[in-house]
């Protein structure tokens, strides 16, 4: 079959013919090609398919919508019923309907379900799984909160299959869609009688379903492919990017290849488009000027194993350098198509001296937590880097949550632009990422994350990435994401190298491995025991540690959690690739512990929750260097790509290395809190904070009010507890004018994409802390100018 002419590709891809052109055509035009690569070369094999992915478009197999008492017949295909509290019936289009209650107009006939608790609408009738794998409802929920929806397939009396669970709100104007995949039903070889669509969970009375379609939607939609012609594809706890293979579609490639080049791939099934019993094969074919190798791989074919990355190297000199033909494909038994991806599909020289960039994030990590700092903590280690580079006293996030935060570190954007201002909602494809540029600037990018709510399904912050490793629930010790890097890291020896690693120890609730469990609270103290120390407040109502009845114990834990930290990076850095690497070490937003009655949590926009440790390493940095210019992390991204040789990369921000020379100049810092609760101005040391809506998060003593303005000289003042909007109102004036044109000049549409949330992620998220209740909307007005409240008053 290799003997057969391949389809060519492209002589080179686009992502590397930049980073390598000179240096391949030194060697292939001159008269003896070179015995090294000293910085490593990385080729994107630009894989081309042979046709389409797949074939035939989204058909609609049944229909159903729910008819009055009056129209039922026994022929109908489905027959509904229900079961709730109150009632389960048909609802007509009333004839008066008023906006506190009843239903509206546009949204019915449906069947509703009423009563407290848990309701269900059943379809009865016969559904053969062979012939559909998603099904689309539509649904209200007239509940001031959410309720939780899911669908159950059963046979004679037994659930068979579940869907995922999503949360389902009110919308003000329009039926909600959900579209539940069931992609699984391949292997299936039941005909289910019944589907019951559950409503659990929440605060909502009354739902309705609209009707019910069930659809045929090609296999390849489940995979939807960027502009390069890949997909990000998830198999147990890692994503990895790379064109998808199918039994009907093979991938081919032709390239030039270096002398002592390797290539590198890895592969693997996509669970939810297995057969059973497949017995798939991946067949590896490469050609060149001396040879040509043929390769046969396994994947896995008990239905029973889960699939899993496969990595594969393979050296060319039997095929030669020069033009290198390859060729893909895929075979698999039975009638059903099979897939599976090639993940990062690499040709490699390994260089002595690759550059090698560092980017760690600690989440939750205040910036007076530092020892270098004079901090309550020992971070040793942090200490020893900060000798090395140049610190930054006066660092603040753009927001003071975990996702939003890292896709501004991501993309130099902070949430006023991104509009994502939650932790569910996931970047969109198109946005342009730190990690493409330095992917496309020839190195390999890696990321390890230590919280299951940054895994690329859920953030999107996966793209550029060849591999992201994170927890599928939950979150995990920031020495596990560290193990895994360890292992990557080895494996691409000789090979520019982009790392992104996140820990999450500092986070609530504060449980640090041993041995730092307890470091600073007494091993013989009991926190939960009556009387032990001083109590939360009764208005403060956290989701964990509930009973504690000594709070310091919580702050003492965060303690040592940071010097777990601490020794955590230690392990990176000790790693001699990154002795002379450029390093970068930062946080997502800081926390507080009391200050400003706020009680273990990062809400508001205060420095506590805002001011994030910055340290910058980089060879022939200035050793010690410490800054007090103001910066924002959303520079970080730009700074690493000018101090890795990169500054013709496409990426905004400014390079914060000139800060090192006295050469930065201060600018006017803004802020966007989580749901928008809040804005911030940081300017020459003063700290403005201008609350956009009323709220009170479980963490608050206290409510803030829609405008209400606080101001702080965070220089004379760095606890802020002085309040100088009466002392210095012209400042306070002038300040609040910036704000509030910064947040009407804010861009229309979203860098996120739509994403259904699903009960476990919201339930996961709530037990963290994060508040997941406020629906989120792209038009909502962030604040109005001419607004004549008590507060804004004074100012107009």
């Amino acid at each position: 079959m290799i003997d057969s002419p391949l389809t060519p590709g492209e002589p080179a891809s686009r992502t590397w013919i930049v980073a390598v052109f000179l240096l391949l055509a030194t060697w292939a035009c001159g008269p003896k090609a070179p015995e090294s690569f000293p910085s490593g070369v990385v080729l994107r094999v630009p894989l081309r398919a042979e046709g389409e992915l797949a074939q035939g478009e989204t058909k609609t197999v049944a229909h159903f919508v729910p008819k009055r008492d009056d129209q039922v017949t026994a022929d109908d295909p489905v027959q509904w019923s229900g079961a709730a509290t109150k009632e389960v019936r048909f609802s007509k289009v009333p004839e008066k309907f008023t906006p506190e209650g009843k239903l509206h107009e546009n949204r019915i006939p449906g069947y509703i379900a009423d009563g407290e608790g848990r309701k269900q609408i059943t379809l009865r009738g016969s559904f053969d799984p062979q012939n559909f794998n998603q099904v689309v409802l539509r649904s209200d929920n007239y509940g001031p909160e959410f309720t939780n929806i899911q669908l159950v397939f059963a046979k004679d009396g037994k659930d068979r299959l579940r869907s995922e669970t999503f949360e389902h709100r009110s919308q003000p104007e329009e039926l909600t869609p959900f579209a539940f995949s069931f992609f699984q039903n391949r292997s299936l070889g039941l005909v289910f009688d019944e589907l019951r669509v559950e409503f659990t969970g929440g605060n909502s009375n009354l739902v309705s379903i609209s009707d019910v379609s069930l659809m045929r939607v090609p296999d390849h939609m489940l995979l939807p492919e960027d502009e390069e012609g890949e997909v990000m594809v998830t198999l147990g706890d890692e994503s990895r990017r790379g064109p998808v293979l199918s039994s009907k579609r093979p991938l081919t490639a032709r390239m030039e290849a270096p002398p002592g080049a390797r290539l590198r791939f890895s592969y693997g099934h996509i669970d939810a488009l297995r057969g059973r019993n497949q017995n798939a094969k991946l067949h590896v074919y490469l050609k060149g000027s001396q040879g040509q190798i043929d390769k046969t791989y396994d994947l896995e074919s008990d239905p029973r194993q889960k699939s899993a990355w496969h990595n594969v190297d393979i050296e060319l000199s039997r095929v030669g350098a020069g033009d290198l033909e390859l060729r893909y494909e895929l075979e698999v038994a039975g009638k059903l198509t099979g897939y599976a991806v090639v993940a990062e599909p690499i040709v490699t020289v390994a260089g002595e001296t690759p550059p090698t960039v560092l980017l760690i994030t600690s989440d939750t990590h205040r910036s007076d937590h530092m020892g270098y700092s004079g901090g309550p903590v020992k971070t040793p280690n942090l200490d020893a880097l900060a000798a090395r580079g140049v610190t930054f006293q006066y660092a603040f996030s753009s927001t003071n949550i975990t996702n939003p935060s890292h896709i501004a570190l991501m993309t130099a954007k902070g949430p006023r632009d991104t509009r994502i201002i939650n932790n569910h909602t996931p970047l969109a494809r198109e946005a342009n990422t730190l990690a493409e540029q330095f992917r496309a600037q020839g190195y390999r990018t890696f990321a390890s994350a230590s919280a299951f709510h940054l895994a690329h399904d859920e953030s999107g912050l996966g793209q550029g990435f060849d591999r992201l490793n994170a927890p599928r629930r939950n979150t995990r010790i920031g020495g596990v994401s560290v193990t895994i890097l360890e292992e990557w890291i080895a494996e691409a020896a000789g090979e520019p190298l982009f790392v992104w690693l996140h820990v999450f120890d500092a986070h609530a609730p504060y449980v640090p491995p041993d041995p730092f469990d307890r470091k600073y609270y007494s091993k013989e103290k009991d926190p939960f025991a009556e009387g032990a120390g001083p109590g939360l407040p009764a208005e403060v109502d956290p989701p964990f540690l509930a009973d504690l009845k000594d709070v310091t114990f919580a702050y003492e834990q965060y303690r040592a959690a940071v010097d777990y930290v601490d020794a955590t990076v230690a392990r990176v850095t000790d790693i001699p690739r990154f002795a002379n690497g450029l390093i970068a070490f930062t946080a997502d937003h800081g926390e507080s512990f009391g200050d400003h009655q706020i009680w273990w949590d990062h809400a508001e926009l205060y420095p506590t929750s805002t001011q994030v440790p910055l340290l910058l390493v980089w060879p022939g940095a200035p050793g010690g260097k410490s800054v007090e210019t103001s910066v924002q992390h959303t520079d970080i991204g730009r700074t690493l790509l000018d101090l890795a040789g990169h500054a013709g990369a496409d990426f905004p921000g400014r390079n914060l290395a000139a800060a090192a020379e006295d050469a930065l100049d201060s600018e006017p810092l803004y802020g966007l809190a989580a749901h928008r609760m809040s804005a911030y101005l940081h300017l020459d040391g003063y700290h403005l904070i201008f609350h956009i809506r009323d709220h009170q998060e479980w963490s608050l003593e206290r409510k803030r009010y829609k405008h209400e303005l606080e101001l702080y000289n965070l220089r004379e003042d760095p606890e802020c507890t002085t309040n100088l909007v009466d002392a210095e109102f012209e400042r306070a004036k002038k300040m609040r004018a910036a704000v509030v044109k910064w947040l009407a000049e804010a861009p229309s549409t979203s860098m996120g994409r739509n994403k259904n949330m699903s009960k476990e992620m919201s339930d996961t998220l709530a037990s963290l802390g994060y508040a997941t209740v406020e629906q989120e909307s792209d038009e909502e007005i962030l604040v109005d100018p001419d607004c004549d409240c008590e507060c804004c008053l004074p100012f107009h």
